[in-house]
């Protein structure tokens, strides 16, 4: 969606950007949820699961602090950006 203020557009942006990071890290929990509890699963299989889950899961948490950053610095770069539709959850989880 584009506005007349490019500024608030390059913040929201990043905001979805930051929302949708925060919505895989919550269905990887879930992921890693579903597996430690399958029985069908035998242990070698749920390690090794786990693990490519780990790895994700560190990835995504670099996502989201450079994604922080990202946001703290368009804030101070664009100013004029505000009333944005900053999600105060977005901006402090990590």
């Amino acid at each position: 969606m584009v506005t007349s203020n490019p500024k608030k557009d390059l913040l929201n942006h990043s905001f979805r950007l930051r929302y949708k990071t925060c919505d895989l890290k919550s269905k990887l929990t879930a992921l890693i949820l579903y597996v430690e509890e399958c029985d069908e699963l035998d242990e070698d299989k749920k390690r090794e699961i786990l693990h490519i889950c780990s790895k994700i899961a560190q990835r995504n948490n670099d996502l989201i602090t450079t994604e922080c950053k990202l946001i703290e610095t368009l804030g101070k770069l664009l100013p004029g950006s505000d009333d944005c539709e900053q999600n105060s959850m977005l901006a402090t989880v990590a």
